[in-house]
């Protein structure tokens, strides 16, 4: 089975020109048009579970159905490799005190999603602690809707070591890409060494490859880390697929626009990425 399709991708969109700004900037790069072009909208406890504001703002997190539901266009009239994906966040004790909650919000979030949805993205999922449920079921609930799974990796996983991580996913239903990324929107700057031995174990990992498993990384990226961090690993691992999200954003202290995507970063993060990948198929 072929990997799935690398991507490059955005996090944080909450309306349909957004999306056909950055498609227009996807596809003004030839590499970039070779690429799925991944949109992700945040579906977070706070704002689609109990559809009230957090502290990022509605310019970041859309708030209840109709803002959720109109932060993308019809999935029917996308590009070609255009993913719209909700980045989903479950709250821990709802986890715990509810066993219901997670598929109850998994559905909930689908039938919002439906019509631009093409993949579910889980953030900071306590896959990794015995401790936690079993879920299988809920990847499995979602896969049997036609929806692409997303698992991001994160700090406490990747603390366990690479061998050890890449066996707990191994024991879950199939997952089209596994996002390594330890700062989960702390800003914090990729360490791409500390990267290296995980990608390097994952793209090695024969039963992820048969299931068509694709790795992707984030953290921290800009256009200038994007630069200066992303060429030793995409000329190593070429299928590498990256997210950015923090830094594209207007910082929530400014006085306009606090929150939303800076079409100005965006447009650089997407001229460096394409940089990157030329660089790649150069030498």
């Amino acid at each position: 089975m072929n990997r799935s399709r690398p991507y490059v991708g955005i996090s944080g969109l909450v309306e349909c020109k957004q999306q056909f700004a950055y498609e227009d900037v996807r596809r003004s790069h030839e590499v970039l048009r070779r690429r799925g072009l991944l949109m992700g909208v945040k579906a977070v406890h706070n704002t689609q579970w109990l559809d009230r504001p957090n502290k990022y703002g509605r310019n970041w997190y859309p708030v209840g159905h109709d803002e959720f539901r109109n932060a993308l266009m019809d999935s029917d009239v996308f590009y070609e490799g255009e993913m719209g994906v909700a980045q989903m966040y479950l709250d821990p004790e709802s986890i715990q005190r509810k066993p219901d909650y997670p598929e109850q919000f998994v559905d909930r979030v689908m039938a919002r999603g439906e019509r631009w949805l093409t993949h579910v993205q889980f953030d900071m999922l306590p896959f990794h602690d015995p401790a936690s449920r079993e879920w299988g079921s809920v990847i499995s609930r979602i896969r049997r809707r036609g929806y692409g799974v997303i698992m991001q990796c994160h700090g406490p996983a990747m603390a366990q070591g690479a061998e050890v991580v890449l066996d707990q996913l191994r024991r879950l239903p199939s997952l089209d890409y596994v996002l390594f990324d330890a700062s989960h929107g702390t800003g914090k700057r990729l360490d791409a060494q500390a990267l290296l031995p995980f990608l390097d174990a994952a793209y090695n990992d024969t039963e992820l490859e048969a299931r068509g498993t694709n790795f992707g990384l984030a953290g921290g990226l800009s256009a200038m880390v994007v630069d200066e961090e992303l060429p030793p690993i995409v000329q190593e691992f070429p299928d590498i697929s990256w997210d950015a999200e923090g830094r594209l954003h207007v910082p929530l202290d400014a006085q306009e626009h606090a929150g939303r995507l800076d079409s100005d970063a965006v447009r650089a993060y997407m001229d460096a990425s394409a940089r990157v990948l030329n660089g790649a198929v150069s030498q």
